[in-house]
């Protein structure tokens, strides 16, 4: 009973995991109307498993019955974590709660969707230029590097940094200067809020 739920669940986690990694870092129309277009179905897919009486029930007996003693410790967990991960998603929901309880998950999944594309938005088009090298101090060479190249391509003098985790991170952990560690502070955490550089675009 067990293999066969992990092994189905591992094939489609196999397949979507790339589609998911690649919408994290690769991000494009072409791509989001895509993924949108999938996440209705995995989410149903994903309810309508979870909520299954029948599979429920299987799982329940395993747990039930005297052999259950004689499982090793990790196969005691793996069914006690469906049992629970079952009852999360409201296996003894009556039908009307438990359709309800998908359109919430439906809406949940597009709310969290648009959320993710806004601050990606909202990353990808903030960005800081300046001339002055001595406020860039303690900033990593390969980080200067980018920046440099980065305003070189919009034709600009000095250095551009984007608000990238790489480079984010960077800023954070070696720039000598409080105030421009604070700039990037600021800036990553407003973004795809009413606060900030670009309030309330995203």
């Amino acid at each position: 009973l067990m293999l066969p739920l992990e092994e189905m669940q591992d094939e489609l986690h196999n397949t979507w995991s790339p589609v998911q990694h690649l919408h994290s870092v690769m991000n494009s129309e072409a791509l989001r109307e895509a993924y949108a277009e999938c996440l209705p179905i995995l989410t149903d897919y994903a309810t309508e498993l979870a909520q299954n009486q029948t599979l429920y029930e299987a799982i329940k007996q395993l747990a039930e019955e005297k052999t259950f003693e004689n499982l090793d410790r990790a196969q005691q967990q793996a069914i006690k974590n469906e049992l629970r991960d079952f009852k999360l998603a409201g296996v003894h929901l009556d039908k009307d709660k438990q359709k309800r309880f998908a359109a919430l998950q439906t809406r949940y999944v597009a709310l969290t969707t648009t959320f993710e594309n806004n601050v990606l938005d909202a990353t990808k088009h903030w960005q800081y230029h300046t001339n002055n090298q001595e406020e860039l101090a303690g900033i990593p060479g390969i980080i200067m590097n980018h920046a440099l190249a980065t305003a070189k391509a919009q034709s600009l003098d000095g250095w551009v940094f984007k608000l990238d985790f790489p480079v984010y991170q960077a800023i954070m952990s070696y720039a000598d200067d409080a105030a421009l560690r604070q700039t990037f502070y600021t800036a990553f955490s407003t973004r795809a809020s009413d606060q900030g550089d670009h309030a309330g675009k995203w």
